[in-house]
């Protein structure tokens, strides 16, 4: 008779000690998928990082390129006035002649 209600606790404290580790396998699971949810996180920023580097570069690249346009028209604009300067000064040189 003294040996049931021993069984009974026991069956109890193992039914317990299961059910706590059940709740800590479903904690572990749940923690693994944060951690995955975190790594997807960082891939994405990453990502993003690597676009907008992109995006900088074509920026900072199409910068360059106007910046070499207009220099260029402005060497053509002033060899321009040269030139008419030039003309303009022999034609008043031949006139004077």
């Amino acid at each position: 008779m003294m040996l049931l209600p021993l069984v009974l606790v026991l069956v109890l404290v193992v039914l317990v000690l299961m059910v706590l580790v059940l709740m800590a396998l479903v904690l572990m699971v749940l923690v693994q998928l944060v951690l995955v949810l975190l790594v997807v996180v960082q891939l994405v920023l990453v990502l993003l990082v690597l676009v907008l580097g992109v995006v900088q570069l074509v920026l900072v690249l199409s910068e360059l390129v106007l910046l070499v346009l207009v220099q260029l028209v402005l060497v053509m604009l002033g060899v321009l006035v040269r030139v008419s300067s030039f003309f303009s000064k022999s034609r008043a040189i031949s006139r004077v002649i």
